[in-house]
């Protein structure tokens, strides 16, 4: 016997319907995109500076 996902009533259907689409608020583009060209920007200070390698963070 397969188990199936029960019809939601019709209330909560509209209610569905009428909610915005999560991922259309993820469609734009960031603040930091749309200033990544420009000269006045400064670094993002959550992004790493330097090399990465087998060392990770520890002093040369």
């Amino acid at each position: 016997m397969a188990m199936s996902t029960p019809e939601p009533d019709p209330v909560t259907a509209a209610a569905m319907e009428e909610e915005p689409d999560f991922a259309d608020e993820h469609s734009r583009p960031t603040y930091a995109d749309e200033q990544a060209d420009s000269a006045n920007t400064t670094p993002d200070e959550s992004t790493p500076e330097g090399t990465a390698g087998a060392g990770g963070m520890d002093p040369e």
